[in-house]
């Protein structure tokens, strides 16, 4: 039970926005849980936002639909917590540093909107194909030599960017993607052959080079 004097100490570590204060806050409320009139200012910024997930305190961020941590040099990996955050419907975590994303996220079982744009991610995890909502991803501006053959579970899916990376081919389940209208792949290492052959298949999906 925390008491008037604890909520005031937390909430002025908490407004100081410096990370030192924000661990601080976070240590104090281990343990004991987070006050419920203080869930606000535990998931106001992205760096509290981003140390919560870390600490694995996920009470204040239950609530949120909307997740946006983008444009963070510093954010090179995604706690698996994640995939506790059951209620997301967005998640932009474009212009990162990330490598790998967990397979936790597969958990996000609302999720609509996912955007992985312009991160170093060599693959993605086969949890992907668990997003049965996802109608618009973004994986623009990455490392990815393959996509899980999982994919193709996205039956929901109506937008997909693959632009800038390194992909010379698609699993075959990527034909089961009959939402799709529209495919980006510039960038790529696609042989003229092969989108002919994919746009014959795919005449549903417009697929901009």
């Amino acid at each position: 039970m925390h008491t008037t004097q604890d909520i005031y100490k937390i909430k002025c570590l908490l407004d100081s926005d410096e990370e030192t204060n924000i661990r601080m806050a976070l240590q104090i409320v281990k343990g004991m849980g987070v006050p419920k009139e203080l869930y606000v200012d535990f998931n106001n910024t992205f760096l509290k936002i981003f140390l919560c997930l870390e600490e694995g305190i996920l009470t204040p961020l239950q609530s949120l639909q909307k997740l946006e941590l983008f444009a963070l040099e510093q954010l090179k990996h995604l706690p698996d917590a994640i995939g506790s955050l059951h209620n997301l419907k967005m998640l932009n975590l474009c212009a990162n540093a990330l490598q790998v994303i967990p397979e936790s996220i597969g958990k996000l079982q609302k999720l609509q909107y996912l955007n992985l744009d312009s991160n170093y991610l060599h693959q993605l995890p086969t949890s992907l194909g668990q997003l049965k909502k996802l109608e618009w991803l973004e994986l623009g501006q990455n490392k990815l030599e393959t996509l899980p053959d999982s994919i193709g579970q996205l039956k929901n899916l109506r937008y997909l960017n693959l632009k800038r990376n390194y992909l010379t081919g698609l699993p075959s389940s990527f034909l089961e993607l009959r939402q799709l209208t529209e495919l980006y792949l510039e960038g790529n290492q696609f042989s003229k052959a092969f989108i002919e052959h994919l746009q014959n298949r795919m005449p549903h999906t417009r697929i901009i080079l």
